[in-house]
C-alpha cells in the first residue's frame, strides 16, 4: 500500500507547489533628474490616477501603510482633495505649503490584463529509489499539467517637486503574479515596496525604519 501511494503524494506535491504560484514581483526601471541631486524628501502625497476610483484609494492606503512602516511622512491624495464641484476650486500649493508636502508622488496605471493559460503535459519522470531496508520504489513526477492565472499591472510613475510641480524622478513598474493565490491588495502591496525601495535607494528620502520583507 505504501508503495503504491508514495508516487501520487509526490506528483500532487509538486503541482500544488505550481498552483499556488508565488507573490507577486514588481520591477521598475527608472530614471533621477540629475538637477536634484541631493535633494530628500520630507513628506510625499501619493496620488493615484487610474479609471477606478475605489481602486486608488486602495493603491494609495498601500503606500501609506508602507510609508508609514518605514516612517516616512505621507499623506494620500483622494483624502486631501476630495471630489468637489467645479465652482469650487481648491488650491492645492496652498494645501501642499499648509500640510508640509514636499514631494508628489504620482501613480498611473498604464495598463491592465488577467490571462489563464493552461500548460499541458511535458515530460514525465520517474526515479527509483532505495529505502534504508535495502528495498526499492518508484517516484513519477510529471511538468506541466496546471493552469496559470496571470495577472499584469503596468504603472507610470512620477516624483513631483511640489513647489515647482517639477519631475524629480520617473519610473515604470511592472507587477505580475498569479491571480487566483493573490489578491489585489498584493499587488498593491507589491508596487509599493519596490517603488519605495527605488526612491531610498536614489537618495529620494530616508527611511526612519527598515523595509519590512
Amino acid at each position: 500500500m505504501r508503495n503504491r501511494r508514495l508516487p501520487s503524494l509526490v506528483k500532487n506535491s509538486f503541482l500544488l507547489i505550481l498552483l499556488l504560484g508565488c507573490a507577486p514581483v514588481t520591477k521598475i526601471s527608472s530614471s533621477k533628474n540629475p538637477g536634484y541631486e541631493g535633494r530628500v524628501f520630507h513628506k510625499i502625497m501619493v496620488e493615484a490616477r487610474g479609471p477606478n476610483p475605489q481602486q486608488n484609494i486602495q493603491l494609495e492606503w498601500a503606500f501609506r501603510s508602507l510609508l508609514d512602516q518605514v516612517r516616512v511622512p505621507v499623506a494620500n491624495a483622494t483624502a486631501l482633495f476630495p471630489a468637489v464641484p467645479p465652482s469650487q476650486p481648491v488650491d492645492r500649493r496652498e494645501v501642499f505649503q499648509r500640510e508640509g508636502i514636499d514631494g508628489i508622488l504620482l501613480v498611473d496605471l498604464t495598463n491592465f490584463r488577467k490571462d489563464t493559460i493552461y500548460h499541458p503535459p511535458t515530460s514525465t519522470q520517474t526515479e527509483v529509489r532505495k529505502r534504508k531496508d535495502g528495498s526499492t520504489y518508484v517516484v513519477t513526477s510529471q511538468s506541466g499539467d496546471y493552469t496559470e492565472h496571470v495577472m499584469v499591472q503596468d504603472h507610470g510613475l512620477t516624483l513631483l517637486s511640489a513647489s515647482e510641480l517639477k519631475p524629480v524622478w520617473v519610473g515604470s513598474a511592472s507587477t505580475s503574479g498569479d491571480f487566483k493565490s493573490n489578491d489585489e491588495k498584493s499587488f498593491y502591496q507589491s508596487l509599493a515596496k519596490q517603488t519605495v525601495k527605488d526612491l531610498a535607494k536614489a537618495g529620494l528620502i530616508q527611511l526612519g525604519a527598515p523595509l519590512p520583507k
